[in-house]
């Protein structure tokens, strides 16, 4: 049976993956789940190997692992603290080794808030830069967008008193309207006064 070889991500190794050029979908992905299982077992094993070197051997854990694991100094000191700051009970299995560490300085002082953001991660799938945003806003209340105020109400128009018109300039008003107004409206006024005895209009 033909068969497809595929070189790790660490060339050099000598690790080769072999698959069968047959396997069957279901079987590529199962394998693939366990791949990343182990991944994520990985992370938490090297995390809780260097708290322990780290606790134990102090500064000489430090120059037994300088330059040999292709890792920094730093790294290993992130995972340690990760590591700490989770004991395996407080661990989302479900959650990334990485969200961890974005919530571990968090865990160290408000724990439950820390337990919040991992089980909100674990139940939305929240991207690490989102757990990242989630325990900033948390740290850093003040930095949340200021609400905007209600808005102020407008004036309503002509919401004042009107000023009280002279008789004079009523009698302008009543003219101005009378002269723009159709012949039509004109003898409409005219009857409407007739009948109502409003006397002779001499506009």
């Amino acid at each position: 049976m033909d068969v497809m070889n595929f070189e790790v991500s660490h060339p050099g190794t000598g690790e080769v993956l072999t698959l069968a050029d047959g396997m069957p979908i279901e079987d590529w992905t199962e394998y693939g789940r366990s791949l990343f299982a182990v991944e994520k077992q990985i992370s938490w094993k090297i995390a809780d190997w260097w708290a322990f070197g780290e606790s134990k051997y102090g500064e000489r854990a430090k120059l037994a692992v300088e330059g040999v694991f292709g890792k920094s100094f730093q790294t290993l000191q992130n995972a340690g603290s990760t590591a700490r700051a989770f004991p395996e009970a407080y661990r989302q299995r479900e959650v990334p080794f990485s969200h961890h560490a974005e919530v571990a300085a968090l865990a160290r002082v408000d724990p439950e808030a820390a337990a919040t953001i991992l089980q909100h991660a674990a139940d939305q799938g929240s991207t690490k830069m989102e757990v990242r945003e989630e325990v900033r806003l948390i740290r850093e209340p003040d930095s949340m967008p200021a609400a905007r105020p209600d808005p102020v109400p407008e004036p309503e128009l002509f919401a004042a008193e009107p000023v009280p018109l002279t008789d004079e300039q009523h009698v302008r008003r009543i003219v101005s309207y009378w002269n723009r107004a159709s012949d039509a409206a004109r003898e409409e006024v005219r009857l409407l006064a007739e009948d109502a005895n409003w006397g002779i209009i001499t506009l």
